[in-house]
């Protein structure tokens, strides 16, 4: 039975908004780094302020009994629960944090254009391998093309940056890295979903995890001396609540991804991203980043990447 096409179009308007926040979270911490002085302090603080959100959200909705349930019969049939299935908070507290580090210098635009040229290579390779809860999906000529274009776009931004993004291919390296490791997080949450039939317990695990690498790591580096002083409570409040629009966005992600499916919300998130990304280098940029015709032309083409790679061809 198909949705009502208003239905339908409340929820990609959504999935946009949802995207929005998400560059709005790489800000608010790209100035909590700032303030703090160390981007995995920030990212920890983010991380937190998100898993207490989701915490909230499961024991209102009460759906950890029964994803707890389903797990105990997914272990009783299948013999056990891969352990990567776990590894979608780490990947997420990568990306966090180097968002964190790179939005000060880069601005949100061109973090998020090599953000989105990570994560359209890595789907290549994931769906390609066949990890994802949907399985094998072998590389098509359209998802190839629109990976070729997102390169374009990524090479276009950093060339044409006037702040320099040359000086920073370490970072944007990493962010690509990251962007990748976003496919992989995808996966791996996906199949926790599945296995416990709960997206929110699923984001919970995640948040929980990406938590607990942070803090471990966090504390490794405070031990060898590797932090500057930290300044806390340093800023506007607003600040050190970046981990909400994450949480915010899970759970409509959560509730919107039956109607739209997986392709349509993603390309939704992805176009709210760049959108705001856009806005905030526009109307709010961080100290160290300037809106170039470079990065707004990076990003239309990553627009186009996005909607070349989603073509499908039919049977």
């Amino acid at each position: 039975m198909r949705a009502p096409a208003g239905a339908v179009g409340i929820a990609t308007g959504l999935s946009v908004v949802a995207g929005v926040l998400l560059a709005g979270q790489a800000h608010v911490n790209g100035e909590l780094d700032e303030k703090m002085g160390a981007a995995v302090p920030a990212a920890l603080v983010s991380f937190v302020v998100g898993t207490a959100a989701i915490w909230v959200v499961v024991l209102v909705t009460r759906r950890l009994k029964p994803a707890w349930v389903r797990l105990r019969e997914h272990r009783a049939r299948a013999g056990r629960v891969p352990l990567w299935y776990l590894s979608g908070g780490l990947l997420g507290a990568l990306v966090v944090s180097s968002s964190a580090a790179a939005e000060p210098l880069v601005g949100v635009s061109i973090l998020f254009v090599f953000l989105v040229l990570g994560q359209t290579v890595g789907a290549l390779v994931v769906d390609a391998a066949g990890i994802g809860p949907g399985g094998s999906q072998p590389p098509s000529l359209t998802r190839v093309l629109g990976t070729v274009l997102a390169v374009g776009a990524a090479v276009i931004a950093a060339v044409g940056q006037p702040s320099g993004a040359a000086g920073h291919v370490g970072l944007l390296a990493v962010i690509v890295v990251a962007g990748a490791g976003v496919a992989v997080q995808q996966a791996a949450n996906g199949n926790l979903q599945r296995v416990t039939g709960e997206a929110t317990v699923a984001a919970l695990v995640s948040f929980l995890v990406g938590t607990l690498g942070l803090a471990v790591l966090a504390a490794l580096v405070a031990a060898t001396g590797g932090f500057p002083v930290l300044h806390w409570g340093v800023g506007p409040w607003w600040i050190y609540l970046g981990g909400l629009a994450g949480a915010i966005f899970i759970t409509l992600a959560a509730a919107i991804v039956g109607l739209l499916g997986v392709l349509r919300l993603s390309l939704a998130t992805i176009a709210g991203q760049l959108l705001g990304a856009l806005g905030f280098d526009a109307f709010a940029p961080s100290a160290g980043a300037t809106l170039a015709w470079a990065t707004v032309a990076a990003v239309v083409l990553t627009f186009v990447a996005i909607v070349v790679a989603s073509v499908r061809r039919r049977a």
